[in-house]
């Protein structure tokens, strides 16, 4: 997830769950988990504020590509 976010952030929890291939449900206690330890906040959508978008928080983008990189490794 958070690398789906460094390349495209501010995605929905649906857009994400598509991306992920797993149910809303899953996405929404992921993200509960990475808000929780400080590394994605959820924002309300501009155009409609019924839709949150997540986002990753400024230290955990800062360290995302250390961690794509030991992935690839």
């Amino acid at each position: 997830m958070l690398a789906y976010l460094y390349r495209e952030d501010g995605q929905t929890q649906a857009q994400l769950a598509r991306l992920l291939e797993v149910s809303r449900t899953a996405v929404g206690q992921m993200i509960d988990r990475l808000e929780a330890s400080g590394h994605v906040e959820r924002r309300e959508d501009q155009s409609d504020r019924r839709t949150w978008r997540v986002h990753l928080t400024a230290r955990t983008h800062a360290e995302v590509p250390a961690l794509i990189e030991t992935a690839r490794a």
